[in-house]
């Protein structure tokens, strides 16, 4: 990916109750984060934050080609971190949420 460049998704939700939908993202493991604003323009906003090891598939590949001390196949070396910004307009009832 170049730099300065963002990859992400904008999603509309139809689900309109920022509550439980708040509560559905907490459970599959996303914390809320404080916010420095939490309305710009018309929307409210929720941001969620993920970051959590894991094991690459692809590492099981390379075992039959690398010595079994190389880095490569370390536990936990490789981080997945995302983000849900939930972005609500109450008066025209529009609930988007953009991922990365």
């Amino acid at each position: 990916m170049s730099e300065g460049k963002l990859q992400i998704g904008v999603y509309k939700i139809e689900e309109k109750n920022l509550d439980n939908l708040s509560a559905i993202i907490e459970e599959k493991g996303y914390s809320n984060q404080e916010l420095e604003n939490e309305e710009i323009s018309e929307y409210r906003l929720k941001l969620f934050y993920q970051n959590k090891p894991t094991h690459p598939k692809w590492k099981d590949f390379f075992r039959s080609v690398a010595k079994a001390n190389q880095d490569i196949f370390k536990k936990n070396k490789s981080w997945i971190e995302g983000f849900i910004l939930l972005l609500f307009n109450e008066e025209k009832d529009n609930l988007y949420a953009v991922t990365g």
